[in-house]
């Protein structure tokens, strides 16, 4: 590559990248290099440079840096780009300080019409800074850079991990981005970032100024913005409400377009240009929501979710305590509890949460076991000091039996070290013994003002073992600062179930025990919801209430996937600037009114070949990794990644994986997705005649089987037996 390119200087390292300002040596053309800053750079690396370069060339024309090739470079790659002069807005910043107003107009209209087309192209960019914007300031070209981490999916739903691993610029990034908020990242993420970036713009500094990572995520949540006009008088109060507005918690409460802000940004130029002041006027007035998105904010669970507040608030000074959420599937039972994420995170808290799976109900503890997943997953991503405080907390309470707790959670070992063996007991001794430590375990994780909350999803399918050590973590008496959140289908569950068994001897035991029943979403609440979604108030949008409220009956879940499967259909569209419903039309389709059937008819407008990966993948599980999904079906990571994507875009599927789109690239990693509802996974799962499900369930079976290494834990022989017993079920030594 050094015979192609002279380069000239170092624009900008990081741990990552550098960049390289360069002479094409063929034709004198001024170049920008961007290289891995790695010796050998691993596959993923790789993979993000091609992830980039083929992101950026498909934006060229819509305002962002303009890419020629991707070229090996050493033992890695190379995007090159152009170079039009141009540097990055924080270096002006670090030169001349704070804009004035008018500059800053100039500035800001141009990127908010790039940002508006970048959205148009359905690409969410999810880094934007005051370092990913660059300017020429003489020619006055703007253009956006590094979209290293930008998706094309309408949406993600990401996990809670250490602040330091989170993709995004900390200082910038939105509450919804750290994952702690109970909100999808869509494109108004960008939205906020932009609103961090014109805040530094005008202020010269950044809003939320802390050093220590977990703090800056906790301002993005919790603290209130500064408002710009009270930091510089200067600064007109009408560009200071809609740096506010962008920057809203909420993001029902931001701009909803970068096009709406763009207009206002220009009303505000040209009272400035008029007569040097700019007057308040309402903000919004020409926003739109040109992406159909069924609206996420809760409507008609307003007392519900108070008492979920409540019983966090007692679980500060009170001993363990049951709160159950019951309701048909689809009912909002998963989307209600997800609420209370929010005081948990602002007192840096745990919310941890697990599910039970209709197809894999012989593995004990299956949901408290993705608890301890999730648990000791944050843990080991923090920084090497805090990891040895929970090691010696972790120690203190558990004295020499760390073993049994390895036996459970293998991952443990990585924390607290190899343990010595520990005395075999009778079985019901061992379990007793287990309960213990288990308690002592979760002890360490709650304190007061602090608590731990456990939420356990679909607890009509929970196993006996799990409902034993439920009771004895709520009747024992030591374990305090605890609240567990079950969520379950009355309507699956008899008087005689398990379940119902387990919370008769809590009554009896004197253990407090609170029940939410969800009902279906009034009229009015479902008129709320189409209001928020298609964003109108008219008659159009009352009859469309109207028709969803009667075909669904008011679920939540299948209201959704009704008004998806009318945009599919063409029956809502936008049509200039507005959402348009064909009444008529929607009165004659013949829509189903079972959502399982539904589900199953929008799983048929996808390709068929994506259609087959899919109906393996719910064989697996409702979470399914795709090395195992490509094994099954005989065919590479990539391929498969490929076409599972029209899948994904429809939201039937989700990452459980930031770099989930490094996929495409790569033939090894560890790369897992999800249902987004049981009645998906169950609409796919009885797709497939019943011969070719047992032939998939015995593959399974035997991959995994032939998979497993000596120290796997016991919950995979126990998956093993399951896929295999499934696949034997009907008729048996078919395979054998």
């Amino acid at each position: 590559m050094h015979h192609k390119y002279q380069i000239l200087h170092t624009i900008y390292e990081s741990p990552n990248s550098l960049i390289y300002r360069a002479k094409r040596l063929a034709d004198g053309e001024a170049v920008v290099l961007k290289v891995i800053n790695r010796h050998y750079p691993e596959p993923e690396a790789l993979a993000r440079f091609r992830q980039e370069y083929e992101m950026t060339r498909s934006l060229e024309k819509e305002g962002v840096v303009q890419v020629f090739t991707l070229e090996p470079y050493q033992n890695g790659l190379a995007i090159v780009m152009e170079d039009f002069g141009a540097r990055s807005l924080d270096k002006y910043l670090l030169e001349g300080g704070a804009m004035e107003v008018g500059q800053f107009l100039e500035l800001a209209i141009p990127i908010a019409e790039i940002l508006g087309r970048i959205h148009k192209r359905r690409i969410i960019h999810k880094d934007i800074n005051t370092s990913n914007i660059i300017w020429n300031q003489e020619t006055g070209q703007i253009k956006f850079i590094d979209f290293g981490i930008a998706t094309s999916l309408e949406s993600e739903a990401p996990k809670v991990i250490a602040p330091e691993q989170l993709e995004g610029t900390l200082a910038y990034i939105s509450p919804e981005q750290t994952g702690r908020m109970n909100r999808d990242v869509d494109y108004r993420t960008d939205l906020y970032s932009l609103g961090v970036t014109f805040f530094h713009l005008l202020a010269g500094r950044l809003p939320f100024d802390f050093r220590q990572p977990m703090e800056l995520v906790h301002a993005h949540i919790a603290h209130p913005t500064p408002m710009l006009h009270e930091i510089c008088s200067k600064i007109a109060t009408s560009v200071s409400a809609i740096v506010a507005k962008l920057m809203a918690k909420d993001p029902d409460d931001r701009y909803q377009s970068a096009h709406g802000l763009a207009i206002d940004l220009k009303e505000c130029q040209s009272q400035w240009l008029a007569k040097g002041v700019m007057d308040r006027f309402p903000l919004g007035r020409m926003d739109e929501l040109s992406q159909f998105k069924v609206a996420k904010k809760l409507v008609g669970r307003e007392r519900e979710v108070q008492t979920l507040l409540q019983a966090f608030s007692r679980a500060d000074t009170a001993s363990a305590e049951l709160v159950l959420v019951a309701g048909f599937s689809g009912i909002g039972k998963t989307v209600l509890v997800g609420e209370i994420q929010i005081p948990v995170r602002q007192r840096n808290g745990f919310f941890l949460s697990g599910k039970y799976d209709q197809f894999n109900r012989a593995i004990p503890y299956a949901a408290l076991l993705q608890v301890c997943h999730g648990l000791l997953a944050q843990i080991l991503m923090a920084s090497d000091i805090e990891i040895s405080v929970w090691r010696e907390k972790i120690l203190h309470a558990v004295g020499d039996n760390g073993d049994i707790l390895i036996r459970f959670i293998p991952e443990l070992e990585l924390l607290i070290g190899k343990q010595p063996e520990t005395l075999a007991l009778d079985p019901s001794s061992a379990e007793n013994r287990f309960h213990r430590l288990f308690g002592l375990f979760l002890s360490v994780f709650s304190a007061p003002g602090i608590p731990l909350v456990l939420f356990l999803d679909d607890l009509q399918w929970a196993d006996l073992p799990s409902l034993r050590l439920l009771h004895h973590l709520l009747s024992g008496g030591n374990l305090r600062h605890l609240l567990i959140i079950g969520a379950y289908r009355d309507n699956e569950v008899s008087p005689t179930h398990p379940l119902m068994t387990m919370l008769a001897d809590l009554t009896k035991a004197s253990v407090p025990v609170e029940l939410l029943v969800l009902t279906p979403l009034s009229l009015e609440h479902v008129t709320q919801l189409v209001r928020n979604t298609v964003g109108a108030t008219n008659d159009a949008s009352e009859a469309l209430a109207a028709i969803s409220h009667k075909k669904t009956a008011g679920n939540p879940f299948f209201l959704r996937q009704f008004l998806l499967t009318l945009h599919d259909r063409g029956l809502i569209q936008f049509v200039s600037g507005h959402w348009l419903c064909d009444l008529e039309a929607i009165h004659h389709q013949g829509i189903t009114d079972n959502v399982v059937s539904l589900m199953e008819e929008r799983i048929h407008r996808l390709p068929e070949a994506c259609q087959k990966v899919l109906q393996h993948a719910a064989c697996i599980g409702a979470d399914f990794d795709l090395n195992t999904l490509a094994t099954v079906i005989q065919s590479t990571m990539r391929s498969v990644f490929t076409t599972l994507w029209p899948a994904l875009e429809i939201q039937l599927i989700i990452p459980m994986d930031k770099g989930y789109q490094l996929a495409r690239y790569l033939d090894k990693g560890d790369f897992s997705f999800r249902f987004v509802h049981d009645r998906v996974q169950q609409a796919a799962y009885h797709l497939i005649d019943t011969e070719a499900r047992e032939r998939i369930h015995y593959t399974v079976g035997r991959l995994l089987l032939a998979e497993k290494p000596d120290t796997n834990p016991s919950d995979l022989l126990l998956r093993i037996t399951d896929h295999l017993n499934l696949a034997a079920r009907i008729t048996p030594g078919r395979f054998w």
